[in-house]
């Protein structure tokens, strides 16, 4: 169920993991999970953006 996260940008979704401040940053590309990023989000939240 890869399309039950939260939309971020386009194409990309965040999952948040729990007891831990990371998300796992991911797109959905055919067949195929991709993933961006592990954030941490607390710290430069948005350092990923320039790999999208």
């Amino acid at each position: 169920m890869p399309n039950l996260n939260i939309l971020i940008e386009k194409n990309i979704r965040r999952c948040l993991v729990k007891r831990f401040p990371y998300g796992i940053l991911y797109g959905i590309d055919a067949d195929k999970i991709v993933v961006i990023a592990v954030a941490h989000l607390h710290r430069k939240p948005d350092y990923w953006i320039g790999r999208a």
